[in-house]
């Protein structure tokens, strides 16, 4: 594929995905039926405003691993269910479930991932690695590490 086509594929899944690109952090808001929470309520936003933007990062890069989901070979399968949890800090918790477990993240007011047992860090306004966040995390999810990650037309 050419570096063209694949610069035109990355941008037009940014506007699917994050919305106007006028405004790229923040996209449409929508729910997220894809994925489940324990600890989302209204009432902790209005009293940690951090919590607020992480909640907003964590609505980003779900979805991304959706639309990444339903472009995959896997579409025709179950979206795998996502579990959310607040940190008194006002960091998000999150990770996904099908066959297998993705990693157990935590995302920031800044859009900073990081995950237990590593200290590299993903900085999910940078598109390149939201990306790599979404298919790392169908990947494991699906029990397919090591393998890559094709979307089906």
């Amino acid at each position: 594929m050419s570096r063209s086509r694949t610069g035109a594929i990355a941008a037009a899944l940014s506007l699917l995905v994050l919305g106007s690109t006028l405004l790229p952090a923040y996209g449409a808001q929508t729910t997220l039926p894809e994925i489940g929470s324990n600890q989302l309520d209204v009432q902790d936003d209005a009293i940690n405003p951090e919590l607020a933007l992480a909640k907003e990062k964590l609505v980003i890069i779900n979805k991304v691993v959706v639309t990444f989901w339903k472009l995959s070979k896997f579409k025709d399968k179950k979206i795998p269910q996502g579990y959310t949890s607040n940190n008194e800090d006002g960091r998000v918790n999150f990770s996904y479930y099908e066959k297998g477990a993705s990693e157990f993240y935590t995302v920031n007011a800044n859009g900073i991932v990081t995950w237990e047992g590593s200290s590299e860090v993903i900085d999910i306004k940078k598109i390149p690695e939201l990306f790599r966040l979404a298919r790392t995390i169908i990947l494991d999810t699906t029990k397919t590490k090591g393998k890559t990650l094709t979307m089906q037309q």
